[in-house]
């Protein structure tokens, strides 16, 4: 045991990742089809390892949580945006709503258990996790003229107990909790109208979160033109020209052998005349290439008859070259000018929404092409265009300035007669991630950071934080119960579940969501969910998840001004 304990206090750094570690793996675990998850497994671990001597400085840990908060503004900065403009008024309502219920049911728990203000007021920053509130509870305090040093050094300890005795249920509390009445919603989500809503929302998360579609809704299919085709002694570009969403190809079973480097000859196989026996392909998306009929092209072969099944795609931010304002056929027929074989569009994005593409369609400024071709069509076209390359090292920059800036917002703060108006480090986080990510997306919506990586950044800051909270604040709320006993351990842990139950609840009610669970959040498990985190930071609807983060962050905001109101008045 003194072995472990000399390791642990070597660094502080080495306790954050031995929690963060076999946080991770205990939160993987699954008993009977329950885990507890990431969140509440690094918690669990941190609250372990701090017992054992790990410890690391709490002021640390904002760091994280700013950090967070500031990737979701910068993840969802366009869609925020859109958000607030849409509900701020319900927004804004909820996030009252948030607070009152929260200090609605402090009162209550004070008054029926005989509580002193300051434990209580403590209660209230640990239950929602506000450390704002503390620290303007302890400038309130040392700035009191009536008591005496002993007293406010008791009123501090007090509000210090009580919120070092919430702030672990404060998090681990709703986690467990949503667990359960996220399994309890999914029991009864089997019915064909929730199945079509799942659909519907999945397809909304992936416009989202991949602004281009590269190969799932791709697919080619193989003809053999016989002496009844309709396509009989038709060029290959002639059965292009009509088309822009689909790509006809003739494919030389002979020489399967060929290398790239033979294309200018396919490009000329291309202009002759389609006879009985040669074979044609079709690439496109499913939906256009569903009505093709056997008898129109020829006999269907099987898919793998084709040579070549390695179309290249390259994503085209439509700003320069006099694009804006033509449809997307003229745009085809110009892209395709000096080509050796035939590209297509098959997909557009406005506004991170894909759009349904028709012929006519008018292109507008920063929308994006999805065109799909040969691979020297393609590097043709990114030499063409390749000042709508995003650049990186913008974003990067963009991307730490913002950090800057979130850091130096959180400092301000601002008396009037009392009241306090403080920029927390999680709604200033919020506020200049947003605007960061904003600012990308207009400047170009292709050089944003790696969603991978992104995500990952954000999932990790998330559970660093929860690993430090876990790390300080575990050992002393075990030692407060051991001295105090359980008496306010349990309220808090009511006050939590109480209020965040409402507070949930009621925000799915007015924010108009569909079931509760989408409020609550899901378990999200795809290939690009970075360290797949199951926690209620999750959302699965997105606008959801940003509404209900608004709301959270600035009830804090509400929070500071009710207390500072009741400790100036008193």
């Amino acid at each position: 045991m003194e072995e472990i304990q000399l390791l642990l206090g070597e660094s502080p750094y080495f306790s954050v990742l031995v929690t963060l570690v076999l946080g991770c793996l205990l939160g993987k675990l699954s008993i009977k089809g329950f885990s507890l998850g990431c969140v509440a497994g690094t918690l669990l671990v941190g609250i372990l390892i701090g017992q054992l001597g790990g410890y690391i400085e709490p002021s640390s840990r904002w760091i994280f949580f700013g950090l967070f908060l500031y990737v979701i503004g910068y993840q969802g900065g366009y869609s925020i945006l859109r958000v607030w403009q849409l509900r701020k008024k319900t927004i804004l309502m909820t996030s009252l709503i948030i607070s009152l219920i929260t200090i609605s049911t402090m009162c209550l728990a004070t008054w029926f258990f005989n509580l002193d203000l300051y434990t209580s007021i403590g209660m209230i920053s640990g239950s929602f996790v506000h450390p704002e509130v503390m620290y303007m509870v302890t400038d309130s305090i040392e700035k009191l003229p009536e008591l005496s040093e002993t007293v406010k050094l008791v009123a501090l300890n007090n509000a210090y107990m009580g919120y070092v005795l919430t702030v672990i249920f404060g998090m681990v509390g709703p986690v467990i909790m949503m667990k359960w009445l996220q399994s309890a919603a999914m029991k009864q989500s089997d019915s064909p109208f929730d199945k079509a809503t799942q659909n519907e929302l999945d397809e909304s998360h992936c416009d989202r979160y991949y602004p281009i579609d590269t190969l799932e809704t791709v697919v080619k299919r193989v003809f053999e033109v016989n002496p009844t085709s309709t396509v009989l002694g038709k060029s290959i570009e002639q059965l292009n020209a009509p088309y822009f969403d689909i790509m006809f190809e003739r494919v030389n079973l002979v020489d399967k052998a060929k290398s790239s480097s033979n294309e200018i000859d396919d490009a000329v196989n291309h202009n002759e005349p389609l006879v009985a026996g040669d074979i044609v392909t079709i690439t496109g998306r499913h939906d256009t290439l569903y009505y093709f009929e056997d008898d129109v092209i020829g006999s269907e072969l099987p898919s793998d008859t084709q040579v070549d099944n390695n179309e290249a795609h390259f994503n085209m931010l439509i700003n320069t070259h006099g694009f804006v304002g033509k449809s997307l056929n003229d745009i085809k027929t110009e892209i395709n000018q000096n080509t050796y074989k035939n590209l297509c569009i098959i997909r557009l994005v406005r506004d991170q929404k894909s759009i349904e593409i028709t012929p006519d369609i008018i292109v507008k400024q920063d929308d994006i092409l999805q065109i799909m071709g040969s691979a020297s069509d393609i590097q043709f076209v990114k030499h063409n265009f390749s000042n709508n390359v995003g650049r990186n090292t913008e974003s990067f920059a963009l991307f730490g300035i913002g950090l800057v800036a979130a850091y130096l917002m959180s400092l301000w703060n601002l008396n009037i007669g009392g009241l306090y108006f403080y920029l927390s480090i999680g709604l200033s986080s919020l506020i200049a991630g947003t605007f960061v990510g904003w600012l990308s997306n207009k400047i170009n919506p292709l050089s944003q950071l790696p969603r991978h990586t992104i995500t990952f950044v954000r999932e990790l800051s998330l559970l660093a934080f929860i690993a430090i909270t876990g790390l300080y604040f575990g050992p002393q709320m075990i030692n407060e119960m051991n001295t105090s006993g359980m008496k306010i351990p349990l309220i808090g842990l009511g006050v939590v579940l109480v209020s965040q139950l409402f507070s949930l609840m009621i925000a799915s009610k007015m924010l108009k969501f569909n079931k509760p669970s989408v409020a609550i959040g899901k378990n999200i498990e795809s290939k690009a969910d970075g360290v797949g985190i199951s926690s209620r930071y999750r959302l699965h609807e997105q606008s959801a998840m940003y509404a209900i983060a608004i709301s959270y962050i600035t009830s804090s905001f509400l929070m500071l001004l009710v207390i500072s109101m009741v400790l100036n008045f008193m």
